[in-house]
């Protein structure tokens, strides 16, 4: 799967497949988010979730340059 396919899933298909496939990183509070980075396949995921809505509000699978805002906080050997 590639991302553009992975982004074009409604996110009710997308949530299972980051669950069951998906190696969860490191979790960040970016503008009222709680953003959760995950592994899967061979890029990232990002799930943003709502305190405030008690409800994910979007799923997606991001370039490189939009884990800059994770990168002081993870550990990419964790991968291995």
């Amino acid at each position: 799967m590639t991302t553009t396919e992975f982004n074009i899933l409604p996110l009710h298909h997308q949530a299972p497949i980051v669950w069951q496939e998906g190696k969860f990183m490191e979790t960040i509070s970016y503008y009222g988010y709680q953003v959760n980075l995950y592994a899967l396949f061979d890029f990232f995921v990002e799930v943003y979730y709502s305190e405030h809505q008690n409800a994910i509000h979007k799923i997606e699978a991001v370039n490189l340059s939009a884990l800059n805002k994770f990168l002081n906080r993870i550990d990419l050997g964790d991968l291995e």
